[in-house]
């Protein structure tokens, strides 16, 4: 039964519910109110204490609905490749950082286009886990190498392969092949990078690009420029060098014995006029043409051989090498018919155009020689992989 307590007025009102209700003024109980909601939302809000970071509901902690701040991402990130490698690196974020970082794959398939340009990597599609690095809070470039690449399906020069890379906390042992379900993890702009894989040559994407240059008469003249741009540094002592001569050969016949009407890009021989693609050894590119020359002599000229120094931000470490067409030795003439394209298309000698690194690799080393003359035994090119995408094809040229 209640008690009750008798007023000033004589009146009698019901006993307070609490001790200390008779001496609390009535704002101050509301404000007693207020004070006590507040506690409630943060005891409820999942707030992370002793921690170096608290994060917020953007986050993927099943666990935890309600939080105070997210995980910021990292940034800057690239891929550089290094023979049978690829080097992803990204910077640290300056606040939230986590204790470690996620990295995620992604297969995005052969390049779309004949230049080499690489498929767009974004967020869409599935990423796998590959790996999980360390915060290093005394750095700020955080760096991961890998060097599963030729493991993975379908792998081939010239594939694109895309990395993702987050922020998390916990850090995740590697391999993180499993989110545990108390990790946290970044959400939002986390850095996406492309590489395409294996040796082969790009469009460029900045100062240099693959291209044919000349003065637009249709010949082969002193001056005119041939520019490869390949995905990773080449050792340069595997490539053409000034001693050796670029080769323009006769007309496009059907002739087992015969080859297509071509430039050849670091022949061999040194002799007037006379191409002998049967028996030279090629050490850089067979460039073939879509149109028989309307004049169509063996001719032979000098090359000197220049390296470039930058391509551009994807990727970020790659070669350029110049080759700019020298005196013609002899008197043959030739000349191509107007509207002609060509097809680029890398030695198969594998002791030519190999990449430099830790690792190295011969220039599209997964696709098949073949000969650039049916009866040969020593000029071969690669043909371009089921998987990947090596030759460059239906190139347009200022000849």
């Amino acid at each position: 039964m209640a008690r009750e307590v008798l007023s000033l007025g004589g009146g009698r009102r019901p006993a307070p519910k609490h001790a200390l209700d008779e001496h609390v003024a009535p704002g101050r109980r509301r404000e007693r109110s207020t004070l006590m909601l507040l506690i409630l939302l943060v005891l409820s809000s999942g707030f992370v204490v002793g921690t170096t970071a608290t994060f917020n509901a953007s986050t993927k902690n099943a666990n935890n609905t309600f939080a105070t701040m997210a995980l910021d991402s990292p940034s800057n990130i690239g891929v550089t490749g290094t023979g049978t490698a690829e080097v992803v690196n990204w910077d640290r974020p300056s606040t939230n950082a986590g204790t470690g970082y996620l990295m995620t794959f992604k297969d995005s398939g052969a390049a779309i286009s004949n230049l080499g340009v690489t498929t767009s990597c974004d967020a869409t599609g599935t990423y796998s886990n590959v790996a999980s690095v360390a915060h290093n809070a005394a750095t700020t470039t955080h760096t991961w190498t890998d060097t599963s690449v030729t493991t993975r399906a379908n792998y081939a020069d010239g594939r694109v392969y895309c990395y993702q890379v987050q922020s998390a906390y916990p850090y995740l042992t590697s391999p993180a092949t499993t989110i545990p379900s108390t990790a946290w993890l970044s959400q939002v702009n986390n850095p996406i990078a492309s590489a395409v894989v294996g040796l082969t040559l790009i469009n460029g994407n900045g100062t240099y690009s693959t291209s044919v240059t000349g003065n637009g008469d249709r010949k082969l003249t002193a001056g005119d420029k041939f520019t490869f741009v390949f995905n990773q540094p080449i050792q340069t002592a595997t490539a053409p060098t000034n001693s050796q001569t670029i080769c323009a050969n006769g007309k496009k016949v059907t002739s087992a014995a015969a080859v297509d009407a071509s430039i050849f890009i670091g022949m061999s021989n040194t002799n007037n006029n006379a191409c002998a693609p049967s028996t030279e050894t090629l050490s850089g590119f067979q460039i073939s043409l879509s149109t028989d020359p309307t004049s169509f002599q063996l001719v032979r000229y000098a090359e000197t051989i220049t390296w470039g120094t930058t391509c551009g931000a994807s990727p970020t470490t790659c070669d350029v090498m110049i080759v700019t067409v020298g005196a013609q030795k002899g008197s043959n003439t030739w000349q191509m018919a107007t509207g002609t394209t060509m097809s680029i298309r890398g030695t198969a000698n594998g002791t030519n155009l190999v990449s430099a690194g830790n690792t190295t690799r011969a220039y599209c080393a997964s696709g098949t020689a073949t000969n650039v003359v049916a009866n040969a035994t020593v000029e071969k090119y690669r043909a371009d992989p089921a998987t990947g995408r090596c030759i460059i094809s239906g190139l347009s040229h200022t000849l």
